[in-house]
């Protein structure tokens, strides 16, 4: 099998461009070639995140352009490094997924197909690259990660705590959140946004970053009708969750075809908006703890408590979800029409002490090594073994 003298970024979805982004651009771009997983179930989804992922880098990055689909190299060459998030596996039909393929009738919700990583086959040292804040407690990591991964790049306290505790001879190295860690001031990015969406400087910039979540056309609208009148009062920014366009594409037409102010950039970092903003709207997932990364105000959208929805209660609910844990912690609200109650929130200063607070408890200030350290230390090392 022929060795690659390269260095692999695994990627899914075009976000995960964003993600390494204050890693990958550290690394001379002769040496970084990005692997694209077409061996996900999907091919739709597959071609359009491929054709995102190839603007991005064209527009963004245009120096660090090697992108190659996995297909074209599985089993065909190493690279010496690889960096992943472990976030999706590829898909095969195997003869055990083929026995599943039978009981797919009697078990309606049973996955036919067989999940594997194979970050380890193409590459000799496999580095794991943290890609979210949120964790669930219970699941983190998952089992087949001892066998895949040999270096664990970790953002925070309590994942390295369950890294650690499952994983026990592994090497663990704190890198903080790069997506996050930018060295730009707060009242850069909050004028940039105030001039790229025409906003009037003295009111409060207000960003709402919801989680995935399919629900129904009814609620959809009332929710954009309230998120109109907030509107009226604040500089609102909504940033509808970027997979909504392919997995709930009518939901994401009807934010598109409203009267609010959208960002449906994909080559944004979102930590630009979170930084400008005075406060951040989310209803759940890893923007509650990007949110307290960067020390600002939070309010929890409950709108689930208004319509139940049987298939989200576990994802919004689920008490070892890390999100859940933390969002007991700060303000919620059903309405977001009620402005009086989100004004409070903005004035409230003992808010601010609270979100340091949890800053403190769940992540690292100090003692963080850079991600792109670790990743040329072992591809030197590599490199020097032939």
């Amino acid at each position: 099998m022929k060795k690659l003298n390269q260095i692999a970024f695994y990627v899914n979805h075009a976000r995960d461009i964003v993600m390494f982004a204050n890693t990958f651009t550290k690394i001379n771009s002769n040496l970084v070639v990005f692997l694209f997983n077409d061996l996900y179930k999907g091919q739709d989804f597959n071609t359009k995140e491929y054709n995102r992922i190839k603007k991005i880098i064209s527009v963004k990055f245009p120096k660090y352009k090697k992108i190659i689909k996995i297909s074209k190299i599985y089993k065909k060459c190493k690279f010496n490094v690889l960096v992943s998030t472990g976030n999706l596996p590829t898909n095969n039909f195997s003869f055990k997924s083929f026995l599943k393929f039978f009981l797919k009738f009697f078990f309606k919700s049973l996955n036919i197909y067989e999940n594997r990583f194979i970050e380890k086959e193409l590459s000799y040292k496999t580095i794991w690259y943290t890609n979210n804040l949120d964790r669930n407690v219970k699941y983190f990591p998952i089992n087949k990660w001892e066998k895949v991964f040999d270096i664990y790049l970790t953002s925070s306290k309590i994942e390295r705590t369950l890294i650690k505790n499952k994983f026990p001879f592994k090497k663990i190295y704190n890198i903080g959140f790069p997506k996050l860690d930018g060295k730009i001031a707060e009242g850069i990015y909050k004028k940039k946004i105030i001039n790229e969406f025409k906003f009037k400087s003295r009111k409060k910039i207000i960003v709402y970053l919801p989680t995935l979540s399919k629900q129904e056309k009814p609620f959809v609208k009332n929710n954009i009708s309230e998120l109109e009148k907030l509107s009226y009062y604040f500089n609102l920014i909504v940033r509808p969750h970027p997979k909504d366009k392919d997995l709930n594409r009518e939901k994401y037409e009807l934010f598109r075809k409203s009267k609010l102010k959208l960002d449906l950039n994909d080559e944004r970092n979102t930590s630009e908006l979170i930084s400008a903003s005075d406060l951040i709207i989310t209803d759940g997932g890893s923007t509650i703890l990007e949110s307290i990364y960067l020390k600002k105000k939070l309010l929890i959208h409950n709108w689930q408590n208004k319509e139940k929805f049987h298939h989200l209660n576990k994802r919004l609910e689920d008490k070892n979800r890390l999100d859940v844990i933390i969002k007991t912690n700060v303000p919620s609200q059903d309405n977001l029409n009620d402005i009086n109650y989100i004004k409070k929130v903005l004035n409230n200063k003992s808010l601010f002490k609270k979100i340091k607070k949890l800053r403190s408890k769940y992540f690292v200030e100090n003692k963080k090594v850079l991600a792109e350290n670790i990743i040329k230390k072992n591809f030197e090392y590599e490199k020097l073994l032939g």
